[in-house]
């Protein structure tokens, strides 16, 4: 009998086993049975509803209604906690959730999609879209391509999904941020305040969609300049009724290193600034109407803090520049705990020379828990990993800063912010992935992006793997563990088709080039359109090559969708700007296929360009046109240099990089090379001279009176003795401005580091000459002689 038993047993298990799991018909001939359930009917949980009745619509041609009650005898897709999905789930272990924790499953023929905390509820809609139906927002500017089918079956499943960051931004945001998971936005962000125009959701608005957990009293990161205005410095707050405070109260702002006050940062030390300050806070509270804001709270954008004696004590007693902010943040904490209970502080970890470095505390205190920090990473290089040597005092740092408080989360950059490196070929996905590792190993807890355009041209002519490195970040927010050379290749054939693994040679190839195979750091305000440090990478011959490729892949698109053959475009677009600009040395080594630059022109399409960034952009290209057409062999060397030995000389035109320059680069016959750099703002006397920015000082300084100008013809100036540094030291132009200038650190090895040169200056005046706005002074060229 017990044998029977037995048999009967495994033989019943064994048909259990063998049974097919029950199907979800989900769809059948475009008609459905399913209904989606939500609990009451607010916006959100109608918005989230309405969405996913919007897919399945798309998908399947089937309309599903949304109720608050299913319809007896008949599945459902229930969407969120309400009563009646309590009665299909049974034990609900919704207490044992992590914020933004979220469920995909399904229980029989019905579907369950629920999570705990900010739009964990929407979550769950985007995993069941991806799981089961392959929905990826690849681009931001391309709604996903949802594949028509009539009739969808499909298996039992069961997910559950967990936030690898619990904070998320791009602060350039567009809809797919938001479907991809984006959690913050402020108040002021316009870019949720129209109609839907990615999906055919009729009359839903954006606005009815976000909803975020608290409200953003500025986007602005730096502050307290709109709190405390001075003239001609911040726009000031509209309830600001001071608009300059540095007529009315100068002793709020900081001491330079020479004792004097500047507009360019402020006092902390001192108590009357501290509660001006939070007055002018607790306004900004009062004008909006709300309590439960977000207020930022940080100094302006500059590199340095208070030097003045009661700062300066406290900067040595706590270790870091910028003590007296820190003990500032302690001090508003505590009002802010007795008088805006639901709020919450943000502030920065920010600049080497401002608050980078967290202060260090005798008796261990840390930040209050209602102080919400970033650590700007804003001193980091761009194109190496936050674990390069390179980058090792970042790393200490924020090490630092997670000891000081729990609430850390962290302000990344893509690349330079200046212009062409925006314009010229990168890649660095490796970099974004190995430092989000590196982050979540370490505790950070969000992750918001800066600079987000990558490039000057508009959105939907982005240019370079910027979309790329989003969309694989957005995953790996999600899933540290993602394999994300799977997803990058998901991302290639989606994005370039037919071109897909072309383009993942030319992106692997560029990428190394750029990142791992590059000695140069990249620092966000890094400047190189020379090809001798930090854009040597962009070789000849790998512009040859690419180019070539680019041939190739334009031959295999050539009967796609014109999404893909727009994609192309854009993505070659970033190298044509660099042919463009070395295009004469790629014509001297290749003529035969080099030799079409109107191609090239044409091919770049300078009407997409961005207005925000259109005029910096065809300046850049109107100085390569100039070299183009004006640079020939230099004119010899003056006389006065011809006995020394020519490679102890260089000879090098510095850059007006000044963004509201009328004219950067003139072309003038007397000119060395053809052509001469303006000086941005020329004062009278005029001054020149070498600046490390590594030392900070002055090697030497030269100020010109009127005696000793020479009018209407250039003329060599001794500058003196000079050596570069290892990061930043420049031949600058006029103490109004420093935009015109040569950066010498770029243009030698860093084994010579320190090399002692001889520079000379040529400079061309105006007649008359008088420091005018409207007065001309060129400089065609610096030269240093090696000593």
């Amino acid at each position: 009998m017990r044998i029977c038993k037995y048999v009967f047993g495994v033989i019943f298990l064994f048909l259990m086993i063998s049974l097919p799991a029950q199907e979800i018909v989900l769809a059948e001939n475009g008609k459905t049975d399913y209904c989606i359930v939500i609990e009451g009917k607010n916006a959100k949980n109608v918005w989230n509803a309405k969405f996913l009745a919007w897919f399945l619509k798309e998908k399947t041609g089937a309309t599903y209604p949304i109720r608050t009650i299913p319809r007896k005898n008949f599945p459902s897709i229930y969407l969120g906690v309400s009563e009646p999905m309590k009665q299909i789930v049974g034990e609900f272990p919704f207490d044992k959730m992590k914020d933004q924790a979220h469920v995909v499953r399904s229980i029989g023929k019905n579907i369950i999609l629920y999570g705990k905390g900010y739009d964990a509820d929407f979550y769950a809609i985007m995993e069941f879209l991806d799981k089961k139906f392959g929905i990826h927002w690849y681009q931001r500017f391309y709604a996903p391509e949802i594949k028509k089918e009539a009739t969808v079956k499909l298996q039992p499943f069961h997910y559950q999904f967990e936030w690898a960051f619990l904070k998320r931004e791009h602060t350039s945001s567009r809809s797919s941020d938001y479907f991809r998971g984006e959690t913050r936005f402020s108040m002021t962000n316009n870019a949720f305040k129209s109609t839907n125009t990615v999906f055919s959701l009729n009359d839903l608005a954006y606005s009815e969609m976000i909803q975020p957990e608290k409200t953003y009293l500025s986007d602005n990161y730096h502050t307290v300049g709109k709190y405390i205005p001075a003239k001609n410095n911040y726009k000031p707050f509209p309830f600001i009724k001071n608009r300059d405070y540095f007529t009315t109260n100068p002793e709020f702002f900081g001491m330079n290193a020479a004792g004097k006050r500047t507009t360019a940062y402020y006092c902390f030390s001192n108590p009357e600034f501290r509660k001006e300050l939070i007055k002018n806070i607790d306004l900004h509270f009062e004008s909006s109407g709300r309590s439960d804001c977000v207020v930022h709270i940080s100094s302006p954008d500059g590199v340095d803090s208070c030097h003045c004696p009661d700062c300066s004590a406290m900067a040595k007693r706590d270790g870091t520049p910028g003590a007296a902010f820190f003990d500032f943040l302690f001090e508003i904490s505590k009002h802010f705990s007795e008088f805006h209970k639901d709020a919450i502080i943000e502030s920065c970890f920010y600049q080497k020379g401002q608050t980078a470095i967290p202060p260090v505390y005798k008796d261990g205190r840390k930040l209050p828990k209602n102080i919400q920090m970033h650590y700007c990473i804003v001193d980091s290089t761009t194109n190496h990993d936050i674990n390069h040597p390179e980058n090792a005092f970042t790393l200490e740092n924020l090490k630092k800063a997670l000891k000081m408080t729990e609430n850390v989360t962290i302000f990344t950059y893509q690349i330079s912010s200046r212009v062409p490196l925006r314009m010229f070929p990168h890649a660095r996905t490796n970099i974004v992935i190995r430092n989000m590792r590196t982050f979540h190993q370490l505790g950070v807890t969000g992750l918001f992006r800066e600079t987000g355009m990558g490039n000057g041209f508009g959105w939907e002519n982005s240019s370079n793997f910027f979309e790329l490195e989003l969309y694989i970040r957005y995953r790996l927010m999600k899933d540290i563990n993602l394999d994300t050379e799977k997803a990058i290749r998901d991302y290639m054939d989606n994005v370039y088709g037919p071109a897909a693994q072309l383009v993942k040679q030319y992106h692997d190839e560029l990428q190394y080039a750029h990142t791992d195979g590059n000695k140069w750091g990249i620092y966000l305000g890094g400047y190189d359109d020379d090809f001798i440090t930090i854009n040597s990478y962009l070789t000849l011959a790998r512009i040859a090559k690419w180019q070539k490729m680019f041939d190739q892949m334009e031959i295999l698109v050539k009967q796609s969708s014109p999404r893909i053959k727009k994609n192309l475009h854009n993505l070659r677009r970033s190298l044509d700007c660099v042919t463009y600009a070395r295009w004469k040395a790629l014509a001297q080594m290749e003529p035969e296929y080099f030799k079409n630059l109107s191609l090239i022109k044409t091919r770049i399409g300078m009407k997409d360009i961005q207005p925000v960034w259109g005029k910096y952009i065809s300046d850049n290209f109107s100085e390569w046109e100039i070299k183009l057409k004006y640079e020939k062999k230099a004119k010899p060397i003056p006389e006065m240099f011809r006995k020394i030995p020519q490679d102890r000389i260089v000879r090098k035109i510095p850059k007006n990089s000044a963004r509201k320059a009328h004219t950067r680069i003139v072309p003038d016959s007397d000119a060395a090379f053809g052509y001469a750099a303006t000086i941005d703002k020329p004062d009278f006397p005029f001054n020149f001279g070498c600046y490390s920015f590594d030392e900070k000082n002055h090697q030497c300084k030269i100020e010109l009176k009127k005696q000793d100008i020479v009018p209407g013809k250039y003329h060599l100036y001794h500058l003196g003795e000079v050596k570069p540094t290892a990061a930043d030291c420049r031949i600058w132009f006029s103490s109004r401005s420093w935009a015109t200038s040569l950066n010498i650190a770029a243009f030698y090895d860093l084994a010579a580091v320190g090399a002692k040169h001889d520079a000379w200056v040529s400079l061309k005046f105006p007649e008359n000459y008088s420091g005018a706005d409207s007065d001309v002074v060129l400089c065609d060229q610096i030269i240093l002689i090696k000593k």
